[in-house]
Order: structure tokens, then sequence, then C-alpha cells
């Protein structure tokens, strides 16, 4: 009795896998047959004859100035280097309950005040080059800002 069941269970199994097979197949030559074959694809010829060429737009090839965040976390710069447009703008807001200053290494492009915690210290690059600077009361804080 039990080795019946099993055959049964087994053809069953089988029956059901030879359906789903060829409704596969089925399928599989439904959905190709509405398909251009290569030979239709390679041979046509994209229809030119009306299109009108796009506008030359100088706005795709200008860099585009964006805003970006730099926080002051754990006598740390979340940021160490940053690499921007020229006429971005940089916003520095420190998290540290310890006051921070954002200090050129050398020139006077970035020169802030202490800002304490939560406070902002923004600066807009209008040139372009490498800005080194630093935290002055915690000058192992350091990061450079890259403006392209």
């Amino acid at each position: 009795m039990k080795s019946k069941l099993i055959i049964g269970v087994v053809v069953i199994i089988v029956v059901l896998l030879a359906i789903f097979l060829l409704n596969l197949k089925n399928t599989d030559s439904t959905s190709s047959s509405n398909l251009p074959s290569e030979e239709e694809v390679s041979e046509s010829e994209p229809n030119t004859e009306n299109q009108i060429p796009a506008p030359n737009d100088p706005s795709q090839n200008t860099p585009v100035a964006d805003n970006y965040e730099i926080e002051i976390v754990n006598f740390n710069f979340s940021q160490l280097a940053l690499t921007i447009t020229s006429g971005s703008t940089v916003t520095w807001t420190n998290k540290d309950s310890a006051r921070h200053t954002v200090t050129s290494d050398s020139g006077s492009e970035l020169n802030s005040e202490l800002f304490g915690k939560d406070e902002t210290y923004s600066h807009t690059f209008n040139e372009l080059g490498t800005f080194d600077y630093h935290c002055a009361p915690h000058p192992y804080m350091k990061a450079k800002i890259v403006v392209e």
C-alpha cells in the first residue's frame, strides 16, 4: 500500500513538471516570435529626415555650483578632503561642545571666529585651488577643500 502511494506521488510530480516545461517552452516561443530577427534589426536604419538637431545647451558644459555640508564631530572634520566647483558654498556645523574655527593653513581664504555647538560657518569658494585648513585651538584637526 505504501509503495503504491509513493509511485502515485512520483507520477503526479512528473506530470506536473512536464506540463510546466511545456508551458515554459510555449511562452518563450510566443514572446520571441513578435521580436524582429537579428537580420531585420541590422538592416533597418533610423529615420533621420524629420529629426531636428538638439540646440547647443551651454548649461550642460558648465559646472554647477552647489552647497556642501561638513560637520565637526569628536574633534574631526567629517570630510578630510572635499572637491567642489567654483562658486560652491561650504557650511561647517559644529556638533562638539568645544568651540572650533575653520582657519586657512596659509593665506586668509578661511578665517572663522570661534563657533560653538550647533553654530555654523559658511564660505563661498570663487577661486580655483586647494585650500588646506585647520582648527586654530586644535591644530591637529586638519582637512582641505579642492576647488576645480
